[in-house]
């Protein structure tokens, strides 16, 4: 029965370990009261000109500003998958002396490489990040006869290192963190998403803009729409959204009743829930790869034609 509670309790953490390792950031970020909720969103590209003013109502419409000025806007996303990963994992050792402290931090280190050259994730692609060695002190009150005098003595050594892990395939993660758990690692700092060849991608979607922008020319002139231009100008912007950029936080109902049947207290920092909440795709003219099953990056492209028209 012990060994099956230890079973279940290494798969919660590995399927978790993506949601962990934003989780772990996205807590650190709200403490240092950092916030992404709001710094992606098609709202805040800076255009020159009238694009913030109220005008220009941001829902991707033929809009007039005045008899003689006119936008044509096209806004286009692309969800794509990343070409590999990073997994950065603390870990520390204690002891009465800085050199217990490499040694047995040393054996752990190397045993977890060890198991995981096994899975195919060879030593070349792993990096030991040395992050501080500390003492560690312990009060002790120090008495004379008409005093009391409290003293730090030095008890012993802490050092901390990040391990650094790069792999191409996301289901390689379980493995990682069981792994890493047999070997007194738990804490999942970050995990990184790589995307080899992004000017590619921004590539496609400005071609993908220019080629709406010119359908929309199409139409409009279908619809008898006289667009005499006397000065045209194009104007682009564009970013990319992470995962760890997109995952929120949400408060889970629990009823009174439930509450009193638990006599366990717990911590609000411990209890907090996330989920990976993607950019919406209402304000987009066109997505790519709109289906996902997993968090991904987030490419986003903005065009704008400004036509000045001709004056009858």
């Amino acid at each position: 029965m012990k060994y099956l509670c230890v079973l279940f309790a290494t798969f919660i953490i590995s399927v978790s370990v993506l949601a962990q390792g934003a989780g772990n950031s996205f807590y650190s970020q709200r403490k240092a009261k950092i916030d992404y909720s709001e710094s992606f969103t098609q709202d805040n590209f800076a255009f020159d000109g009238n694009y913030m003013q109220g005008t220009y109502s941001n829902d991707n419409q033929f809009n007039r500003i005045n008899d003689t000025l006119l936008y044509i806007d096209a806004n286009v996303l692309k969800n794509v998958n990343a070409d590999s990963y990073q997994i950065v994992l603390g870990m520390s050792q204690v002891g009465e002396g800085l050199d217990v402290c490499h040694s047995l931090l040393k054996e752990r280190i190397n045993g977890f490489v060890k198991e995981l050259a096994e899975i195919g994730i060879a030593e070349d692609n792993l990096f030991t990040d040395f992050i501080s060695q500390t003492p560690i002190f312990a009060i002790e009150v120090e008495k004379k006869l008409f005093s009391k005098k409290y003293v730090e003595i030095p008890k012993g050594f802490e050092l901390k290192k990040n391990l650094h892990i790069n792999y191409n395939n996301i289901e390689q993660a379980d493995r990682i963190i069981e792994l890493a758990a047999k070997h007194e690692i738990y804490d999942i700092i970050q995990v990184d998403y790589i995307i080899n060849n992004i000017e590619i991608v921004y590539e496609e979607l400005r071609k993908e803009c220019i080629a709406i922008i010119n359908a929309k020319l199409i139409d409009y002139k279908d619809l008898n729409v006289n667009i005499e231009a006397q000065y045209t100008s194009l104007e682009e912007t564009h970013f990319c959204s992470y995962p760890i950029e997109r995952y929120s936080s949400f408060v889970s109902y629990t009823p009174e009743t439930y509450k009193a049947l638990s006599q366990t207290a717990t911590l609000s920092h411990a209890n907090i829930n996330l989920f990976y909440n993607r950019i919406p795709y209402n304000k987009y003219d066109k997505v790519i790869n709109p289906v996902i099953n997993e968090p991904c990056v987030q490419f986003s492209y903005l065009c704008r034609l400004e036509i000045i028209l001709k004056k009858k």
